[in-house]
């Protein structure tokens, strides 16, 4: 192998290198936060975020850490996540992005700590999502 050939796979290696740095410290297929809601009757907040796919999960948050896992909830509907909508219907609370068709929630039962359902639809685990204060 020439001298002139080994520099040039050694610039490649390094380019390639750099360039997967990049990616690295840019994340671009890392999830974006869309909205933050705090969460009435608790000190948690829910963070939904949207991933590269343009899919949205949701994970419930405590002095800025995380305390669960994230759940997906699905596409998203809309070119802009819509602000939130909080409700409250005695100890559950409703979390809307969207008013009409179809959109995203997440239903939280305040006494029972855990979320009861949402726009998913998949069975809810009976573990509590939000720890004990």
């Amino acid at each position: 192998m020439t001298t002139r050939r080994r520099h040039l796979l050694a610039g490649a290696a390094a380019l390639a290198l750099a360039f997967a740095l990049a990616l690295v410290a840019i994340d671009p297929f890392g999830d974006r936060e869309v909205s933050h809601v705090a969460i009435p009757g608790s000190s948690a907040a829910l963070v939904l975020s949207e991933d590269f796919k343009h899919h949205y999960a949701y994970r419930f948050f405590r002095d800025g850490r995380p305390v669960s896992d994230p759940r997906f909830l699905g596409p998203k509907y809309e070119e802009r996540c819509p602000p939130p909508r909080i409700s409250r219907e005695g100890e559950i609370v409703r979390i809307d992005w969207g008013e009409v068709g179809p959109h995203h929630y997440v239903e939280i039962d305040l006494r029972a700590r855990r979320v009861v359902r949402d726009s998913n639809g998949a069975e809810i685990e009976r573990r509590p999502a939000l720890p004990s204060e």
